[in-house]
């Protein structure tokens, strides 16, 4: 069977096609629509409401183009908080004739922490932390435990707005003193391994431009993994980089890379604050861990 699943979020509507079977599934398509930009503010303004519409109408399409059989819509921080979220949810129910989910904080985690169980070996201590807009999830675990949860009432957006002038310049040292004191995560968790999410594809495109250090990994999915140290250089090299070389080079996605180095900017604080070994880019998302649901 062929199924959806559709994550409008603050900054960008994620859309995923699985083809799922009895206790398996398989990635079949991914797009992310960072231009959405639906959040920010109290309510969903005409036209960014008018611009994800256009983009759900496009999915919906294409969902019919690709005989998709089932269709889980899931929203999290901007659905949550939006003063309109009715108006809104009601025009999507009648795009897809399907209920729009507003999922918890608590639920993003335990769908994050879901996504990676299958992917990682026995006996593998598991931790990853997931940005959006307007919120970031940290989990923790092992492959049939899952331990515990950090939620962060702050995203991308968020901070690149909070530490940020009038002309775009952000103050990096400024908000790693911030990440450092709003950051709640015990130091003595001794996590080796940090799945950061959503990145990969970016980080795989931008990574010999940037000349990042890697080594390979051998874990499904997941092809490279970089120490805390040349992590850190990465970063730094990433924010000193022009926007619009960065876009020039990530054209699946451009407007995803107006608050990439913010969210890697948080990745790399709570990995600094575990004192991880090994940072492990990843395309998993929540999906992941939704689709999971679908084919126990």
């Amino acid at each position: 069977m062929k199924a959806a699943i559709i994550d409008i979020g603050t900054q960008s509507i994620k859309y995923y096609i699985f083809n799922i079977e009895k206790h398996s599934r398989k990635i079949l398509h991914f797009e992310r629509f960072s231009a959405a930009n639906l959040g920010g503010l109290d309510y969903i303004s005409d036209e960014a409401m008018e611009r994800g519409l256009i983009i759900l109408k496009e999915i919906f399409l294409n969902n019919k183009k690709e005989e998709i059989e089932f269709v889980r819509i899931l929203g999290t921080d901007v659905l949550r908080k939006s003063k309109n979220v009715i108006d809104f949810i009601e025009k999507v129910k009648n795009i897809f004739n399907v209920n729009v989910e507003i999922i918890s904080q608590d639920d993003e985690a335990k769908y994050l922490f879901q996504g990676f169980t299958d992917l990682i070996p026995d006996n593998f201590s598991l931790a990853a932390v997931n940005i959006g807009g307007g919120s970031t999830e940290f989990v923790w675990g092992e492959k049939n435990k899952f331990s515990g949860f950090l939620k962060m009432p702050f995203g991308a957006k968020y901070l690149k707005q909070l530490f940020s002038d009038e002309v775009g310049k952000t103050n990096w040292e400024e908000m790693e003193q911030y990440l450092a004191e709003k950051i709640p995560v015990d130091e003595n968790l001794h996590i080796n391994n940090l799945f950061i999410t959503g990145v990969l594809s970016f980080i795989d495109s931008i990574k010999e431009k940037l000349n990042l250090v890697y080594e390979l990994s051998d874990i499904i999915n997941h092809p490279f993994k970089i120490s805390h140290l040349e992590y850190r250089h990465f970063v730094e090299t990433l924010r000193q980089t022009p926007l619009s070389e960065l876009k020039a080079i990530y054209k699946i996605d451009p407007d995803f890379c107006d608050h990439v180095a913010v969210g890697q900017s948080v990745y790399l604080a709570i990995a600094e604050k575990l004192g991880v070994r090994w940072i492990i880019p990843s395309n998993n998302d929540l999906a992941d861990g939704a689709i999971k649901e679908e084919n126990k």
